[in-house]
């Protein structure tokens, strides 16, 4: 039998296939190893690779140096979880995404023709902002993703049509109720007789995405104005 080891030219790289093959008729042909990291440029000098096959009792031998480029975009990968997110507004963390092949190198050239597109993944109502973006260099960064309505868990989800590698779904994060943005009057007064209003009006403060805000408590003043 014979066996097959990377001599690596970047630290950390990982040789890959079956390894450990036996011979038939004098002959072992391996036929599925890969290496993970592409090959790298130090010094002015490229830091290849080499190949050693072993047998029990004989000498090792080594293959010629070969390089290793980066492949094809394969998988999407979340660098930067969504979060702090309130009612309405922005999250204060936008989600940031990296397009990698299949041996985890980042695709930095042709990656401007790749989008990836967020949508909701749980969580009730629609993922408000710029929902699809294009690869800079190999990463793609979400700017102004909000939802409106406030509550406890949601998640989200990447996707990208010309990526073959499977969606990515954040953690899940809270919405939570934001500051006071406007007021809303649930409810119109009216049956006035003899100058007293009998249905009294309520008024709502809001937050940037509808939701009642409690708490800190606000006096509202109302003054009466000639409707036209």
């Amino acid at each position: 039998s014979g066996n097959a080891s990377a001599v690596p030219g970047a630290s950390g790289a990982n040789l890959s296939g079956t390894l450990s093959k036996g011979a038939l008729l004098g002959h072992v042909a391996f036929a599925d190893l890969a290496v993970d990291l592409v090959t790298k440029e130090m010094g002015g000098f490229s830091l290849n690779y080499k190949l050693m096959f072993s047998a029990a009792g004989l000498h090792e031998v080594f293959t010629e140096t070969f390089g290793v480029k980066v492949g094809e975009a394969y998988s999407l990968v979340l660098v930067r979880q969504p979060g702090e997110a309130s009612g309405g507004l922005p999250f204060i963390t936008q989600p940031q995404l990296r397009v990698k092949d299949a041996g985890g190198n980042l695709v930095r050239n042709h990656s401007a023709s790749l989008t990836v597109t967020a949508a909701l993944a749980s969580g009730t109502g629609a993922l408000l902002g710029e929902t699809t973006v294009s690869f800079t260099d190999g990463t793609a960064s979400f700017l102004d993703l909000a939802i409106f309505a406030a509550q406890p868990a949601v998640t989200i989800i990447f996707t990208s049509a010309s990526i073959n590698g499977p969606a990515v779904v954040s953690a899940a994060f809270a919405v939570e109720i934001g500051g006071v943005f406007s007021l809303y009057i649930s409810r119109q007064p009216g049956d006035a007789t003899g100058g007293v209003i009998v249905v009294q009006p309520i008024v709502l403060l809001l937050d940037a995405g509808g939701n009642t805000v409690a708490s800190p408590a606000r006096d509202v003043t109302v003054v009466a104005t000639h409707a036209n």
